[in-house]
């Protein structure tokens, strides 16, 4: 039984299409890795999937127990504070 599916979701930046008619499911055993070239919109999809970001058409489906979570590429840091008190 799938704990994640993906159908026929659409992602654009104005007229920058990003994600076209992605689909996928994922069982509960899978592994998955997201490879691919800089730009690809792999970042985009993570930000789909965990509920982040919405895609423009389509549907993402998670199962209610699913816990998900997203370390983002590029972290949002306080220039007030410093890395001690960060960590």
């Amino acid at each position: 039984m799938a704990i994640l599916t993906v159908q026929s979701v659409d992602k654009a930046f104005g007229t920058r299409v990003v994600l076209a008619g992605v689909s996928f499911a994922v069982d509960a055993r899978d592994r998955v890795g997201i490879v691919g070239l800089n730009g690809a919109g792999k970042s985009t999809l993570l930000k789909l999937v965990v509920g982040a970001d919405e895609p423009d058409r389509g549907l993402i489906t998670r199962q209610r127990e699913l816990t998900l979570e997203y370390v983002p590429q590029e972290p949002a840091l306080d220039a007030a504070r410093s890395v001690g008190e960060i960590a």
